[in-house]
Formats: C-alpha cells, sequence, structure tokens
C-alpha cells in the first residue's frame, strides 16, 4: 500500500503496529488525497479545526505541532523550526483504506474501488529510487 500510496501529494498511513487489542477495527489505515483541507497557526487553531470538523462529518486526518502546546498551557518557546512544519494541518482525504486481518475496505466518493484495488496490487514490492534521489 505505501508504494501505491507514494503518487499522491498528501496521504496520511496509521498502522497499529499489530497491537493486541481487545477489538482492533483495523490494523492499518491509509488517507490519500486531499479533497479539501486547513492550515491554521497557533493561537486559535483548535477552535478553526472544530469549525471545520464540524461541517464535514467526513474521515478527517491530520497532524497537531508541537507549538500549540502554548494554546493549552501557559507555555512559551521561540525555538528554531527548522523543518517549517505547520502548527496543524487536517485534510479530506480522497480515498481511505482500512486494513483488517481479513479484509481491504476502501473508501471512495466515485465507483472506482475496484480499480483502486487492482492498482495496490499492482504496485511493486520494493521502492524504488534513481541514483539522483535523496533518502532521509
Amino acid at each position: 500500500m505505501l508504494n501505491w500510496v507514494n503518487r499522491f501529494n498528501i496521504f496520511c498511513f496509521l498502522d497499529n503496529q499489530e497491537y493486541s487489542f481487545n477489538d482492533s477495527a483495523f490494523e492499518c489505515l491509509v488517507a490519500a488525497g486531499c479533497k479539501e483541507g486547513i492550515t491554521v497557526k497557533a493561537g486559535n487553531a483548535f477552535e478553526k479545526v472544530k469549525e471545520f470538523s464540524n461541517n464535514k462529518k467526513q474521515w478527517l486526518f491530520g497532524h497537531f505541532g508541537y507549538d500549540l502546546k502554548n494554546e493549552t498551557e501557559t507555555l512559551n518557546s521561540n525555538n528554531y523550526d527548522g523543518v517549517n512544519f505547520t502548527d496543524m494541518h487536517f485534510f479530506v482525504p480522497q480515498i481511505v483504506l482500512q486494513l483488517t486481518k481479513t479484509q481491504l475496505d476502501i473508501y471512495c466518493d466515485d465507483d472506482n474501488a475496484a480499480e483502486i484495488f487492482h492498482a495496490i496490487q499492482s504496485s511493486s514490492n520494493t521502492i524504488k529510487r534513481s541514483a539522483t534521489q535523496k533518502l532521509i
């Protein structure tokens, strides 16, 4: 699935690492593509993403950045950020894959789940890179 999903500019891959839950909902969850997204700086970020979420009522994936601690605690830091990761970004994916031990569920707006499944199966089992690409 990772080889298939890397064609998207934005995706989220969540893996439970075979953690033993009483009732595991999934082994991994993949959100691919972005129908709509929100990027927010620290300040009133939680309120903004809550508004965004309340209006969508769909799958929502994203991340919280470190500096959001300043909204929840009486803390402040101005450390150098060499990564320039946004404080908060959430997106409504075009495609969601939910893998359990026995099946793969594909959620998408159009009727191309069979095409997506075939594309995943056809993806290479190894990641290919050119000599000029750097692995981080």
